[in-house]
């Protein structure tokens, strides 16, 4: 995936484009190829599936091109392959931009406790698990669903952030499980939040039917999350105040 940088003579602009390209795979037919540029478009359907990704990449990835002033194509033929490629063009800097300054720490979590990340893919493990780490979450990391069911069996947490869509064992069908399990005891109502790309109505009334406590979108924001797990945590411990004798 070479870069090629296209210098111009005195300070003009600098362009540059980049080729990625896959013949791994069986290639992306003409009835799909109308919609992969749409946000959670994906060739495939449904919660379980076999390969990463919540059909966000290519929408944020054109629309970073676009605002830049860039070009981005695709070219597939099912079988053979499929090719992705974009253009830019820079302005040359005067001088190198002034270092940031340092960003302020954030003050400890009103709630600290283990957090266990149910989450497939890569990047978003990486993202979540950094915004959490400068919080002053724990968080240990499940990428399927048999995995989270698996760990919260073993361990203690004090929530849970599952993503809807991973392979073998999706989201809902894992909470589901957490919710009727009676070998896991108290730990059956652990707050539950889903780390979802489905925006639709009626899937999110699927997963709050499932037992899942809140929800999230994806991309996930700081601000957001950190409010979805203070709220989630605050109402299990007013849960538990009201059961005391």
């Amino acid at each position: 995936m070479p870069a090629r940088p296209r210098l111009r003579p005195g300070r003009g602009p600098c362009a540059t484009s980049r080729r990625v390209e896959d013949n791994h795979l069986r290639g992306i037919g003409d009835e799909a190829l109308g919609t992969l540029f749409q946000p959670f478009s994906q060739v495939t359907r449904g919660f379980t599936r076999d390969h990463q990704g919540a059909g966000l990449g290519l929408a944020i990835t054109r629309r970073l091109v676009d605002l830049m002033g860039g070009n981005m194509a695709v070219e597939s033929e099912p079988g053979l392959g499929t090719a992705f490629s974009f253009s830019l063009t820079f302005k040359t800097a005067d001088s190198a931009p002034a270092a940031p300054e340092p960003a302020e720490l954030r003050q400890a979590p009103a709630h600290p406790v283990r957090i266990l990340l149910a989450e497939d893919d890569e990047v978003t493990i990486f993202a979540t698990r950094t915004l959490l780490a400068r919080a002053g979450y724990e968080v240990i990391v499940a990428r399927t669903g048999h995995e989270a069911v698996s760990l919260l069996r073993d361990q203690d947490f004090g929530l849970v952030l599952m993503d809807v869509q991973m392979p073998g064992m999706d989201g809902v069908e894992a909470t589901r499980i957490i919710r009727s399990d009676p070998a896991l005891g108290a730990k059956r109502d652990i707050p539950i939040i889903a780390l979802t790309a489905f925006a639709m109505d009626g899937e999110k009334k699927a997963f709050m039917a499932a037992g899942m406590d809140a929800y999230v979108s994806k991309p996930v924001g700081m601000k957001e999350l950190t409010r979805a797990i203070d709220t989630a945590l605050s109402g299990q411990a007013s849960r538990s105040e009201s059961q005391q004798p």
